[in-house]
Formats: structure tokens, C-alpha cells, sequence
């Protein structure tokens, strides 16, 4: 897991992302699928903008963002290459 910030075309604002292979998810995104979907991912995902969120929470933050990826594999809106999005930089 290969964590990440980037913005898109759409916004200049920054977010925290995981890249998975030539894809970039977006960790608040996914927490937010898992929420509406019923789950109940760490409360600090939904709203994660920066690795501050990250480095400030320590080693059990990763866990909590593998368990995003583990936990909605199909929620690929939360997720972008530079070819569905060519304005995402990360």
C-alpha cells in the first residue's frame, strides 16, 4: 500500500489517496462507501485530507485504510487514473 495525496482537475484542494497498482483511491471516498453500505469504518476516514491525518494517528491509521481497501473492492468511483481523470495529480 502506497499512500498518497493528489488533487483533481475539479479542485485544487488536497487529498489523501492509495495508489493500488496505476490507480489512486481517494480514503475519504471509500470510508464514506463503506458508511453509506452500513459498515462502520473509522470515524477520522471520512473526512482524511492529508498524511497528517495519517502520521498523527500512527501505525493503527494503516490498518484502517487496508481495511477500506479490503472492505469495498468494487467501489471504483472513489478510485482514478490519470486516464479517467486527467486532471488528477498526485
Amino acid at each position: 500500500m502506497k499512500l498518497t495525496q493528489f488533487k483533481t482537475r475539479a479542485s485544487n484542494q488536497q487529498r489523501l489517496g492509495v495508489a493500488v497498482g496505476d490507480v489512486v483511491c481517494d480514503v475519504a471516498e471509500l470510508a464514506q462507501a463503506l458508511e453509506a453500505a452500513g459498515a462502520g469504518p473509522a470515524s477520522w476516514l471520512l473526512e482524511a485530507k492529508d498524511m497528517l491525518d495519517v502520521i498523527g494517528r500512527g501505525e493503527s491509521a494503516l490498518g484502517e485504510i487496508s481495511a477500506l481497501l479490503i472492505g469495498r473492492r468494487d467501489q471504483v468511483f472513489a478510485c482514478r487514473t490519470s486516464e479517467q481523470d486527467p486532471g488528477y495529480r498526485s
